[in-house]
């Protein structure tokens, strides 16, 4: 196993190899998820990990465990073996200081584990080891519930040292993403061939007819078999009937 002052210079060493992927990777990361949405922060803070530690396995710095008895392996350890050695943070705004910990009512352990830090704003990547730089440790502010550090003083160590930093094009959040993990979780649950959801995949259902543009008289027959399987009662099948004639007039 590597420290991870060597890890991270296995990765810089190799960027050319690997780095078009990462940064590719990244992309489309963020085309498929907006990380404004705080239900999706943690989705592409964990992608972000997945990323780079599948970089560092494809250059041999991060192993697998391998047992007598073993015949495959868990990919839970290999991000295992990257967040042994090394801190992932990613921030993918423009000026936005990077979030260091979060605590249970409080601000969390702060900067105590080396780190690799990614931004646009840094123009690449930025390895941080607290025992080594303690110089960024006066720079972590403490608030109400995370401890965060600002671009400014990782701007001034990227620039102090250079053996510290990977350029690269870390690209920024193009706020396009669409998906949301939770609701494409509950949709894969409810859209199940067995019809076991009737009442709950009625939502996903019906915004899956209006995306496709269909046809007024095909919506009708939609709701004219919801009222006779007794999906929708008398009074709710003429409540949507009346909702489908303003949108079909325009209201």
């Amino acid at each position: 196993m590597t420290t991870s002052y060597e890890m991270f210079q296995t990765l810089r060493q190799h960027w050319d190899e690997v780095g078009t992927e990462v940064e590719r990777a990244l992309r489309e990361v963020l085309a498929r998820f907006n990380p404004t949405d705080r239900s999706n922060r943690f989705v592409v803070g964990d992608a972000t990990e997945w990323i780079i530690a599948s970089a560092l396995f494809s250059l041999g710095a991060v192993v697998l465990p391998e047992g007598p008895n073993q015949d495959g392996f868990d990919l839970n350890d290999l991000r295992d073996g990257l967040r042994g050695r090394l801190s992932v943070k990613s921030s993918y705004g423009g000026s936005s200081a990077f979030r260091i910990s979060n605590g249970m009512g409080g601000a969390g352990r702060g900067l105590q584990d080396p780190t690799l830090f990614l931004s646009p704003r840094l123009g690449g990547l930025l390895f941080v080891d607290p025992e080594a730089h303690p110089e960024l440790l006066a720079n972590v502010r403490v608030t109400r519930d995370a401890t965060v550090l600002g671009m400014k003083p990782l701007c001034s160590h990227r620039d102090a040292n250079p053996d510290c930093f990977i350029s690269a094009l870390i690209p920024e959040n193009p706020r396009t993403g669409k998906e949301t993990p939770g609701r494409d979780v509950v949709k894969s649950i409810v859209q199940t061939t067995d019809g076991m959801y009737p009442m709950l995949e009625m939502l996903y259902s019906a915004a899956e007819a209006k995306s496709k543009g269909g046809s007024y008289l095909d919506s009708l027959r939609e709701l004219a078999a919801m009222k006779e399987s007794g999906i929708l009662s008398a009074d709710q099948f003429d409540e949507a009937v009346k909702v489908l004639l303003g949108e079909q007039n325009g209201g």
